[in-house]
């Protein structure tokens, strides 16, 4: 089977969280992130970095996904965990429907925070037989 990869890389802001929370709270959580997100990114102690890292791979992915300019619904994409701590990305019903769309075979995703910017860079690997092209 022929194959083609697109990436997308994205960088968000901690102190950018850290501010949205302040300002909107529960309003700013519900509107990007999943209740699945929300419970792995710890509590609020913790929420800044982690759910900056968990915003920039969101992002990462819509960029693998959205290629046409499709409107993405972030939640739509969900960033959790396997058992290993690895990873695993859920696709929701908009994201899976560009997903089969395309051809999709795999995604991976990373991400790494140091001090104030966390980065995410994710990988989709898309069959050929579904017409997709690089972008």
């Amino acid at each position: 089977m022929a194959a083609v990869s697109r990436v997308g890389l994205d960088v968000a802001s901690v102190a950018d969280v850290r501010v949205s929370l302040s300002r909107y709270g529960n309003r700013y959580l519900e509107r990007v992130y999943t209740a699945g997100e929300i419970a792995s990114c710890g509590g609020p102690s913790v929420w800044p970095g982690r759910l900056a890292e968990c915003f920039a791979a969101k992002e990462a992915v819509v960029k693998v996904l959205a290629t046409q300019g499709e409107p993405l619904d972030l939640r739509d994409v969900e960033i959790g965990y396997d058992r290993r701590g690895a990873y695993d990305v859920r696709l929701g019903a908009g994201a899976a429907t560009i997903a089969r769309r395309d051809g999709l075979v795999s995604l991976s995703v990373s991400s790494s925070r140091d001090g104030d910017v966390a980065v995410a860079f994710a990988v989709g690997t898309f069959s050929c037989e579904a017409g997709v092209t690089a972008s």
